[in-house]
């Protein structure tokens, strides 16, 4: 039986890294209380601080650095409600509000024992109202699309890519899936996102070049058979054409950032 929450407990020792399951239908939210260190998702850094929020998509890889012990909470949820957060990754309650957060979260560390207790999944409608308060401390608009997504499609079409983007590399793959023309989908993300369908599939395609050259060590054929390119050079122009560097270059660049003094 899984738990929804989980206390965090995180040491020099002992850094905390892993990737949420695209097709999970779950998120991840960690409530960090304590301690201090670095927090890469995907390719972007966030300083640990006391007292802060992370929110984590499926399929995102994280690593959790800490400078010093981190104490806090990790605990999951239905993809659906994080997306009332739009692309947001960190939020900083005001003082005394993670006083609350915190009552919380320990109010449903002991329902959950509870439910345990009987051999019983705790129910995850449960957690909402910790959204609900979540959303009151950052409210964004729910699809985190800079424009208009009157009709959903820009939306379904961007989960749809998160999910296959190493085995569809069409429009036309996704039009059909969502019922549509290629040319209908262009101009629906044009209008909400300012960018081409095929803008968004090859930048898809890039993080995943990454996610796998960072947290997995792959070399760039390995990389590319896992992304579905026949040919190790085309994937390599496809890479430096996209990130503007070669895969080697880049990955010569991120791993100093990563590895570097964060004090």
């Amino acid at each position: 039986m899984s738990n929804l929450i989980d206390a965090l407990c995180c040491t020099q020792d002992h850094p905390l890294n892993g990737r949420l399951p695209e097709r999970s239908g779950l998120c991840r939210i960690i409530w960090v209380k304590k301690g201090s260190g670095l927090l890469l998702i995907d390719l972007e850094r966030f300083a640990i601080e006391r007292d802060t929020v992370f929110l984590l998509q499926p399929g995102q890889m994280y690593l959790l650095q800490p400078a010093e012990d981190i104490v806090g909470y990790s605990f999951n949820f239905p993809t659906d409600l994080l997306k009332k957060f739009g692309n947001c990754k960190r939020i900083h309650p005001a003082t005394g509000q993670h006083t609350e957060i915190d009552d919380m979260l320990q109010l449903m560390l002991d329902e959950q024992k509870r439910w345990h207790a009987i051999n019983v999944q705790m129910p995850e409608e449960m957690t909402e109202v910790l959204f609900i308060y979540l959303i009151r401390l950052h409210p964004v608009r729910a699809d985190g699309l800079p424009f208009a997504d009157p009709s959903g499609f820009a939306g379904k079409f961007l989960q749809l890519l998160r999910g296959n983007a190493a085995t569809r590399k069409k429009v036309s793959d996704f039009a059909s899936e969502l019922a549509i023309t290629p040319n209908h989908l262009n101009q629906i993300m044009k209008r909400a996102s300012g960018f081409s369908v095929k803008y968004h599939i090859q930048q898809q395609l890039l993080l995943e070049a990454k996610r796998r050259m960072v947290y997995s060590g792959l070399g760039s054929k390995q990389v590319a058979h896992c992304l579905g390119f026949d040919d190790a050079a085309h994937f390599s122009k496809f890479f430096k054409r996209c990130a503007g560097m070669t895969f080697m270059a880049f990955k010569h660049s991120i791993t100093e950032q990563i590895h570097c003094n964060y004090d």
